[in-house]
């Protein structure tokens, strides 16, 4: 989705806020069958029910989602965020943008993490 939207839309320089959350599901404790719900910290304290994970990184002010991962629901978002920083400088890269000094402040994006990208002299 992201490669798409990006040839779509003109993108200049862009704040992009990562974040994290979870999902709690109804799946039945007793079917092994499904891998990626798993029990493991919630935010909403369901920790009755399996949960899968999910990490979006979008534009702040389009809200433009470029990056997503799901992952196994027992999974810390520190431990998804290390993982998943690298990509994202990986993907972004191979757009031509670059990573500038951290610009946006907690007021600005409260919620997540967030950096500043800007776009290489000549596009790609």
């Amino acid at each position: 989705m992201g490669e798409v939207a990006r040839k779509a839309l003109p993108l200049g320089d862009e704040v992009v806020a990562f974040d994290c959350t979870n999902f709690f599901t109804w799946i039945d404790s007793g079917n092994n069958r499904p891998q990626m719900p798993r029990r493991g910290h919630n935010k909403a304290h369901r920790y009755d029910l399996r949960q899968v994970g999910l990490a979006l990184a979008t534009t702040v002010h389009s809200e433009m989602p470029l990056f997503h991962h799901v992952y196994a629901g027992n999974s810390p978002d520190v431990t998804v965020f290390r993982e998943d920083w690298p990509r994202l400088e990986e993907r972004f890269g191979s757009w031509g943008w670059a990573r500038q000094p951290r610009s946006t402040t907690p007021a600005m994006c409260p919620w997540s993490t967030s950096a500043r990208w800007t776009r290489a002299a000549s596009p790609m």
